[in-house]
């Protein structure tokens, strides 16, 4: 198990708060605030690896039943039809990318796009697969 800095620094209080509880023995007035924080510490340390687990570090990648740049040509065919798809697969692409960083278009940019020339639109796109291919 590899323990980091604050997880070894919430192991340390809550074996330093269960020596002060026991250290108090009778004392209710040290033992009981000494037992909380050693309870609070445990519980925090328990749940960092529950925490992990149920957030992983990159988001799952979605399916691809077919090449995305077929996809892409195909849907650059359909006009402003297949703008919405083209802006889809570059969000999938994206948030396979960029994971937890992926900050997805926002209703009226995508809106702009899709009611943008020809033009605009292949320069946004190109701008955009020219930033995915410097992250990756």
């Amino acid at each position: 198990m590899n323990l980091g800095v604050p997880r070894l620094a919430l192991a340390a209080l809550a074996a330093a708060a269960i020596g002060i509880a026991l250290w108090a023995g009778p004392n209710v007035d040290l033992a009981a605030p000494a037992a909380t924080v050693a309870c609070l510490a445990a519980v925090a340390l328990a749940a960092g690896p529950l925490v992990d687990r149920l957030r992983p570090e990159r988001l799952p990648e979605p399916p691809v039943e077919a090449d995305t740049l077929v996809r892409l040509g195909a849907s650059f065919r359909e006009g402003v039809l297949g703008r919405r798809s083209i802006l889809a697969t570059l969000g999938g692409l994206e948030l396979a990318a960029l994971g937890r960083s992926y900050h997805p278009l926002g209703l009226e940019e995508e809106e702009k796009l899709v009611a943008a020339t020809p033009a605009e639109f292949r320069r946004w796109v190109e701008g955009r697969l020219a930033e995915l291919e410097r992250l990756s």
